[in-house]
């Protein structure tokens, strides 16, 4: 009975492992939107990797910024509870025409890893609270 309590006890922590390493080593490159509730539109360029993870915006709306401006934010990566989730925080950006706010985003990735969608806070002010982010898989 200790043995299989023991055996039992190593598959647990060996599963709960593993389930980490897959998600800290989640790499892939996405393309999408972001919306706010109060109307602000962007679309996206998301390039995740553990080491080296960026979005590169660009703005839609509202009208009063031209749709050719864009910024990058480059991003550090943070494994969630599970494989398919993790945090990814903005920490310092190239943003010439001062549009770019950094953020903190909590997403997921679908099962296939096709689809990655979730939410954004900005730290400061939490003007962007309840916003959301929807990518497809390049």
């Amino acid at each position: 009975m200790k043995n299989k309590k023991l055996v039992l006890t190593i598959l647990l922590i060996v599963g709960i492992f593993l389930s980490k390493s897959e998600a800290q080593s989640y790499s892939a490159n996405y393309a999408g939107e972001w919306s706010s509730l109060d109307g602000d539109f962007w679309t996206f360029k998301l390039h995740i990797e553990k080491e080296n993870s960026f979005f590169i915006w660009s703005h839609l709306n509202p009208p009063s910024v031209p749709v050719t401006v864009s910024g990058k934010e480059f991003l550090k990566y943070t494994a969630g509870n599970t494989a398919k989730t993790f945090r990814l925080t903005g920490f310092k950006k190239e943003d010439p025409n001062n549009i770019l706010l950094l953020g903190d985003y909590y997403l997921q990735v679908s099962e296939n890893g096709k689809l990655i969608y979730g939410s954004m806070k900005s730290p400061g002010d939490g003007k962007f609270d309840g916003s959301r982010l929807f990518g497809l898989k390049d």
